[in-house]
């Protein structure tokens, strides 16, 4: 009986920090992709500030290339920083482009030797760090 109270006790836990809590990701070149609130993920760097504003619905990492989408944010002042659409960061160089829509992100990522459309993964606290 005491293991299945501790097993209920710790799903519960993994449950509300899954749901719930503010995280974040450690992206390469130093980014990290963080929940900043419900309905707020931004990419941020400590010397360049936030490079993508929310909310961020979809990403992926490839190499030193952060790509991904963003939806308007639900919340002010959020929303009024949202650059909704496709996005990508170079974080070597530091170069960022946002707001992007979807054919100019593809042609875009194909100039950066990126040949097929990525496939991208909604945030998650369980997300690895690069």
């Amino acid at each position: 009986m005491r293991s299945i109270g501790t097993a209920v006790l710790i799903t519960a836990v993994l449950v509300m920090y899954a749901c719930g809590g503010d995280y974040s990701v450690r992206l390469p070149g130093g980014y990290a992709l963080t929940r900043v609130h419900a309905g707020a993920v931004v990419i941020h760097h400590p010397e360049k500030g936030i490079v993508v504003d929310a909310n961020i619905d979809g990403y992926k990492v490839l190499g030193d290339i952060v790509v991904g989408h963003v939806i308007m944010a639900d919340r002010t002042p959020d929303n009024a920083y949202s650059k909704p659409g496709y996005f990508f960061v170079i974080t070597k160089t530091h170069e960022v482009k946002q707001g992007l829509g979807k054919k100019a992100w593809i042609e875009s990522l194909q100039k950066l030797g990126i040949s097929s459309e990525p496939n991208l993964s909604k945030p998650s606290p369980f997300d690895r760090d690069y």
